[in-house]
């Protein structure tokens, strides 16, 4: 979304009043909330600034045996197509909030004795202005995803996911910013074959593939920095809120994801089993200079 001058909040961090840390508790600013801050301007550090378009650029990048065609809709604008396999297109909308919206093709199915063939299974990572702001998946029936708010340099990456079934598909993306520094962490799950994930600040992306059985996804590394490390986790399920309020039967609805933030303080150890999924989730956390 554009500058307008304003400062928004779209979601409320609960403090600890003796720590001064975040506790984890976070829920969507709306109106109505007893807790709701309402938009304050500020010039400064909201400086209006229009954006006159938004460019996008789409990589089909799945591989074999689980490699398709992905159709694409921009629901706010004017662009649809579709992008064969190793393929990539771009193109511009004016305007910024874009909402983009996919759908893949299905390349396998059960057969007549209910065994399953080769289900389709994409992973698609959406980029903007260089930093991540949404991970997706798709498989089997569930072949179709979306990515809201989107302005500005928007990239998306449509990948193979090997481990996807027919029911979902699953994913965990993770991103660390420029100042990681000398931090290491590393990303492990259940049963996971090939041992954990490793960021640091020469794998600066990463994602996984995984299975519902293997939650929970545990994160731990040590902060070797002289300072602090913001770590945000956001989960691909949340609250559904209205666009008007006052017109409920005919508003669209949107997702506000779930998201927790941690302070990881210079030279603390970390470590943390994220448990609250849900087995059809896909999920993408970032660790960036706080």
């Amino acid at each position: 979304m554009s500058n307008t001058g304003n400062k928004q909040y779209a979601l409320l961090v609960q403090y600890s009043a003796s720590t001064g840390l975040p506790t984890g508790v976070v829920k969507p600013n709306v109106p109505g909330d007893p807790d709701y801050v309402a938009p304050v301007v500020d010039a400064a550090g909201c400086p209006f600034i229009p954006i006159t378009d938004t460019h996008f650029t789409i990589n089909n990048w799945t591989k074999a045996p689980r490699d398709g065609y992905v159709d694409y809709l921009v629901n706010t604008g004017v662009n649809e197509g579709r992008v064969e396999i190793g393929e990539t297109t771009s193109f511009t909308e004016s305007g910024g909030d874009h909402k983009i919206s996919f759908e893949s093709t299905r390349i396998g199915d059960y057969n007549e004795n209910g065994t399953l063939t080769e289900p389709v299974a994409f992973d698609a990572f959406c980029f903007m202005d260089g930093v991540l702001v949404g991970a997706r998946a798709s498989g089997g029936r569930e072949s179709d995803f979306s990515f809201t708010g989107l302005s500005g340099e928007v990239v998306i990456n449509v990948t193979t996911n090997f481990r996807g079934y027919y029911g979902s598909a699953y994913v965990g993306a993770f991103q660390t910013g420029p100042d990681f520094g000398n931090a290491y962490f590393e990303i492990s799950f259940q049963f996971q074959e090939g041992g954990p994930v490793v960021l640091d600040k020469n794998s600066q992306f990463t994602a996984v593939d995984f299975r519902n059985y293997e939650l929970p996804v545990v994160l731990r590394g040590q902060n070797n920095n002289p300072y602090p490390l913001l770590m945000t986790y956001t989960l691909n399920d949340g609250e559904w809120i209205p666009v008007d309020p006052d017109d409920l039967d005919n508003t669209e609805w949107i997702l506000i994801p779930e998201v927790v933030t941690e302070t990881i303080a210079p030279g603390e150890s970390y470590e943390r089993a994220y448990s609250n999924m849900r087995d059809d989730i896909d999920f993408f956390v970032t660790l960036t200079k706080a």
